[in-house]
């Protein structure tokens, strides 16, 4: 009897999954009622969270650097590069008042905050794609994988420094599409003009110069030996300046403002002007001793031959030491060269004793003589150097001393007031005409400087961008069916929790 008592209480204390069933039949109400509550109060989560989110987009422009990239770190000229040069304020300012930022809610701070600038490359997906490819042999060594990875890091580190992605993101504006591309465009546009139109980052070969080469007026202020010494000298500056536009590829076939000149018109212009103005007309009077003071030219000549004497011992001194150095090395070599009849043992040429302590020896005795020659080879330049100095300097003293000599003796010159006009005119008139040939060139150097060339062919090149606009994401229909099914799903477990509460928590009723 107590055994059976015993086995009906451990089957009633067992439950069913039919008395399992039952008991969530007897539930559904309060399940469907937590589903229906969780999706309403997720459901007015998302509409609160939809009317609540701020507009984010995104404006983005790759560009490829042609400056040898990052890694690089250099400009043409060598000032060090960075990526964020292109946010530098200079850049952002400008960009800032050009395109009247704002004008559309955004203060300066706001504006440069939303600016940034990344590492990019067109091409990073193929070379990630191509290492990974040769990563996933298994039969490779562990020293092979080890030298792949190391070529896969330089070869990404470089990918990557070769261009770059500017971002201009904008939350909760009113700035329209075509602004915000004009933004990401403007950006490294700018960087290039200040950086090379103000900056010189590319290290032009010569400056530009708009003012006058001569002025009339000073001119007319000198005595007439120093008014031709400054018009020699300008021939030289321009002669120059003439060479150094030759050098600019594509420049000789431009012409100047007035589409009248080219390079070589001007180049012969000014061999005309220096053949016949100055050579046969300037200089003749000046070699006359035409002068204006005498005591003030005499001076000057006075000195002018001091100081050429000077230059003139230094020359020779200069000569005559490298002349002696000279000498030395040649005895010293002389001494140091065996003789021919030297009956030292000549050493069989076996091949021990080529790569044995003779062949060191012979070697040692070779670059030393090599060295000799090459240091003879710079003293002898050297001296010729200083000779040819010397006898310039000479050439000089002596026209100099003419001059002087002319002065002193003050010898009346045959219509000296018709010559001292001749030489005024024809002075202004080549002082005009350098000016003019001065200005021609420069309207030429206009169109081959950097200004006028797009900045892309410089410094960066743009690049095709895939997803140029971007926006924030928007609420897709999946992520809506995620949310309200995850919602149903707490909703329905909380419902049966509640009821499985309720029920539990419920007197039971007493037994008969």
């Amino acid at each position: 009897m107590n055994s059976n008592t015993g086995q009906e209480a451990q089957y009633a204390d067992e439950v069913s999954l039919g008395d399992l069933f039952r008991s969530l039949w007897q539930s559904r109400a309060w399940a469907i009622g937590g589903m229906v509550i969780a999706m309403a109060i997720a459901g007015a989560l998302l509409i609160l969270l939809h009317f609540l989110r701020v507009d984010a987009t995104t404006y983005s422009q790759e560009i490829a650097f042609k400056i040898g990239g990052q890694s690089e770190a250099r400009y043409p000229n060598g000032t060090s590069f960075s990526p964020n040069d292109l946010r530098s304020p200079v850049v952002l300012n400008r960009v800032y008042d050009d395109l009247g930022i704002a004008d559309f809610g955004l203060s300066y701070r706001e504006f440069a905050t939303a600016v940034s600038v990344t590492p990019s490359s067109a091409i990073y997906e193929g070379v990630v794609g191509r290492y990974r490819a040769r990563l996933a042999d298994t039969s490779l060594t562990f020293e092979e994988r080890r030298q792949i990875e190391a070529e896969f890091g330089s070869t990404l580190t470089s990918t990557l420094s070769s261009g770059a992605t500017v971002n201009f993101n904008v939350v909760g504006s009113e700035v329209p599409k075509n602004v915000g591309l004009a933004v990401v465009s403007a950006i490294p546009n700018s960087w290039a003009d200040i950086y090379i139109n103000q900056l010189g980052v590319l290290d032009l070969p010569f400056d530009q110069s708009s003012s006058l080469i001569v002025s009339p007026e000073f001119l007319n202020a000198l005595d007439y030996p120093a008014a031709y010494d400054v018009l020699e000298m300008a021939f030289v500056t321009v002669r120059e300046r003439i060479r150094q536009l030759q050098a600019i590829s594509g420049a000789q076939t431009l012409m100047d403002g007035d589409g009248a000149r080219t390079i070589s018109d001007i180049e012969r212009e000014i061999q005309r002007m220096e053949r016949f103005s100055l050579e046969q007309v300037l200089a003749p009077l000046t070699e006359l001793g035409l002068n204006k003071s005498p005591e003030l030219t005499g001076a000057t000549y006075r000195y002018k031959l001091d100081e050429l004497d000077r230059r003139v011992r230094l020359a020779k001194d200069n000569a005559q030491i490298l002349d002696q150095a000279l000498q030395t090395a040649t005895g010293m070599t002389a001494a140091a060269a065996p003789s021919a009849g030297s009956t030292e043992p000549q050493v069989p040429s076996t091949i021990v004793q080529q790569f044995g302590p003779e062949l060191v020896d012979r070697l040692i005795g070779m670059s030393v003589e090599n060295a000799g020659i090459d240091f003879r080879e710079t003293l002898i330049q050297n001296k010729l150097n200083y000779e040819r100095e010397a006898i310039a300097l000479t050439s000089e003293r002596q026209k100099i001393a003419q001059r002087l000599a002319l002065i002193v003796d003050d010898r009346a010159i045959p219509n000296a007031e018709e010559l001292e006009i001749i030489f005024q005119e024809e002075a202004t008139r080549l002082a005009e005409g350098l000016n003019q040939q001065w200005l021609a060139m420069g309207s030429i150097l206009n169109q081959v400087n950097l200004e006028r060339i797009n900045f892309d062919k410089e410094l960066f090149q743009p690049l095709p961008t895939l997803n140029q606009v971007g926006t924030a994401d928007q609420m897709s229909i999946r992520t809506l069916v995620l949310t309200l099914g995850m919602a149903a799903f707490v909703g329905l477990v909380a419902g049966l929790l509640v009821a499985f509460v309720r029920f539990s928590t419920r007197p039971q009723p007493a037994a008969a």
